[in-house]
C-alpha cells in the first residue's frame, strides 16, 4: 500500500506546546549524537539495524541534507528522545524526514515540538512547499501534522477513503477540502 502524503498548506494558528521541563533543543552533533538519533527512531522507522555508516549513508551524504537540518530534543542526560528533518529538496521544496520520539517519551509533545523546528527552519531558507509522506497507523503524528497545517494530498484514487477512515478515528470533522497537488487547486 502506498504511502501517504500531506503538503503544507499554511499556518492554523496551533499553538506548539513548551518544550518539557529538563529537555533541549538542539541540531544533531555528528560526534555525540547519532548512535542516539539511530536508537529513537529504532522502534516507529526501522532504523534498529543502523550504523553509524548507515547513518552517514541515509542522511548526511544526499543533497539537500546537513546535521544543522536534523533536529533532536535531549533529555537531561543528553539522550536524543525525539527527531524530525528538514531535507531540502530543492531550492522552494522541502521533505519532512524522519520524524521520531522514544516510546516512553510520546504524548508530551516532542513531535509538535521538532516539526515545528523543521518548518521554521524551511521558513528561514525561504522554501513555501513542504511535504511529508507517514502511514494510516501513525494517528498521533498524522493528528500533529493536520494541527500544523498539513492537509492530506490525494495523488491516488485510493486516497479519499483512507483519508476518511483516518478522520473518523481520530475523531475529527472531515474536511470540505484537499488539495490535489498534481492539479494544483483545492477541492
Amino acid at each position: 500500500m502506498a504511502q501517504l502524503r500531506m503538503r503544507f498548506r499554511g499556518p492554523t494558528g496551533y499553538v506548539v506546546p513548551a518544550l518539557p521541563p529538563e529537555h533541549t533543543l538542539a541540531t544533531l552533533n555528528p560526534e555525540r549524537d547519532i548512535m542516539g538519533w539511530i536508537e529513537t527512531c529504532a522502534d516507529g522507522l526501522s532504523t534498529a539495524s543502523w550504523t553509524p555508516a548507515d547513518f552517514q549513508r541515509a542522511m548526511l551524504e544526499p543533497e539537500g541534507l546537513a546535521p544543522e537540518q536534523i533536529f533532536v530534543v535531549k533529555d537531561v542526560s543528553g539522550r536524543v528522545v525525539a527527531t524530525a528533518t528538514a531535507w531540502q529538496k530543492a531550492p522552494d521544496k522541502g521533505y519532512l524526514h524522519m520524524v521520531s520520539a522514544r516510546p516512553e517519551c510520546r504524548g508530551m509533545h516532542l513531535g509538535a515540538i521538532v516539526v515545528k523546528a523543521v518548518m521554521d527552519w524551511f521558513a528561514a531558507h525561504g522554501v513555501a512547499e513542504i511535504m511529508l509522506t507517514t502511514d494510516d497507523f501513525r494517528l498521533p503524528a498524522i493528528k500533529t501534522y493536520l494541527h500544523l497545517g498539513f492537509l492530506p494530498d490525494l495523488y491516488d484514487f485510493d486516497m479519499a477513503d483512507r483519508w476518511k477512515a483516518i478522520y473518523r478515528k481520530l475523531g475529527v470533522d472531515y474536511p470540505v477540502y484537499y488539495y490535489r497537488w498534481e492539479e494544483g487547486r483545492l477541492e
